[in-house]
């Protein structure tokens, strides 16, 4: 089915709206932006437990808010708080509204595992997060044994969801999205030498990289092409020697499993090195900012989640809430998971009791059946937990960035 979405509901919502302005701010993130005094979230930095409301069904949020992640966790957490306020606004699920606590965490392993254990201690039915795939595992790590259901909106670690009965993404994986770009790479931009660079401290990087390295590889030896893989650490981006042997690869296409940072570092390197390559990249790629500081000489592609259309009611309305677009579809795909959970909680019918342990299991079960329009497109969990949803191209060049292809 697809979901309504009210303007009534989300001028009528709970959430200070004072509060998700700094939560999903565009600069760095301050002291000031991690404090929480809203009396629906609590951040993981705050000591002791904030208990659930009589007869509400509790959702975590476990989602950075400061450090390397932050821009793309707040966006999330903004699409998680925009559809819960919705799913109350319209009655909640059974009459029982959703109340949703924030556990705010750092761009970092620790932070993301204490908040994690925390969210299942306190008694969430379903915690959403990460938008990164390493913080990701770490949540999924927590939550797996212990039998409790997790959704990622975009985090595309092949392995992510592989042998986990309980976690779940509303993305692609990074599989998935190898084989759909390789595809396009070879054919619509007819690339036949592909280099590829990836940080390799970055499970998403090494995953999705590896990916594409096998897809295109098979293109390559039926085609004579060729791919080839180089590394960096983020400790040391200069990126320049590894440009400089990837020159003598000779290659037409540069692949970058990256940040859009060190996509746009590259393309300033790769200027003054005259290398003339096309520049590709995931959704990693997804910023305002990418090539601000310089722009590569051919037009570049990245992929993303989605591509929303310029009249999009999603967009209209968080544009009206928060006074700017989001980035990319990470905020639209948290707001789907959040949908995804409502529709799974609907399907049990009537919640006798919502501190229930096995409440969280049979919510797993109904997830592997639930099937609805969200925002982003069809929803439906795999064997494995993935959503099957085709990947969206843009085009980046001296115009900005527009929708290119679809490949399904």
């Amino acid at each position: 089915m697809k979901i309504p979405f009210r303007c009534a509901a989300i001028r009528g919502v709970r959430v200070c709206l004072a509060t998700l302005l700094l939560l999903v701010g565009c600069g760095p993130a301050t002291p000031e932006d991690a404090t929480r005094t809203d009396e629906q979230t609590t951040p993981a930095s705050e000591p002791g437990p904030r208990p659930t409301p009589d007869g509400a069904i509790r959702i975590a949020a476990v989602f950075p808010t400061e450090g390397r992640y932050q821009s793309s966790g707040r966006d999330s957490l903004a699409g998680v708080a925009f559809a819960v306020d919705e799913i109350n606004a319209a009655g909640g699920i059974g009459g029982r509204r959703l109340h949703l606590v924030d556990y705010a965490t750092r761009s970092d392993v620790e932070t993301t595992r204490r908040a994690a254990i925390r969210a299942v201690d306190e008694g969430a039915v379903a915690l959403v997060g990460s938008n990164a795939s390493l913080l990701s595992d770490t949540i999924a790590r927590v939550v797996e044994p212990r039998g409790v259901v997790m959704l990622s909106n975009v985090s595309t670690a092949t392995d992510l969801t592989h042998g986990r009965r309980f976690v779940f993404r509303v993305c692609y994986s990074n599989d998935h999205l190898a084989r759909l770009l390789a595809r396009f790479v070879w054919q619509r931009l007819a690339l036949r030498r592909v280099a590829i660079l990836e940080e390799v401290s970055r499970p998403y990087s090494r995953d999705l990289g590896a990916c594409f390295a096998r897809h295109f590889g098979r293109f390559a030896r039926d085609g004579g092409g060729a791919v080839r893989t180089w590394r960096y650490s983020a400790r040391a981006p200069d990126l320049t020697p590894q440009l400089d042997a990837i020159r003598a690869f000779r290659p037409d296409g540069l692949f970058m499993p990256t940040s859009f940072d060190d996509a746009t570092l590259a393309a300033i390197l790769l200027d003054r090195l005259g290398l003339p390559v096309t520049m590709i990249g995931g959704d990693s790629w997804t910023n305002d900012r990418l090539f601000a500081r310089g722009r590569p000489a051919r037009p570049a592609y990245h992929s993303d989640h989605w591509s929303p259309a310029p009249d999009d009611a999603f967009v209209a309305a968080f544009r009206e809430r928060f006074g700017r677009a989001p980035q990319g579809g990470r905020a639209a795909l948290a707001y789907d998971a959040v949908h995804a959970i409502a529709a799974g909680l609907r399907a049990l019918g009537p919640i006798d009791d919502v501190a229930s342990p096995g409440l969280s299991p049979r919510l797993r079960d109904a997830l592997m059946s639930v099937s609805f329009r969200g925002v982003t497109g069809d929803v439906r969990f795999d064997e494995n937990g993935d959503a099957q949803k085709p990947c969206f191209v843009f085009r980046v060049d001296a115009d900005g960035r527009t929708p290119f292809a679809t490949v399904e």
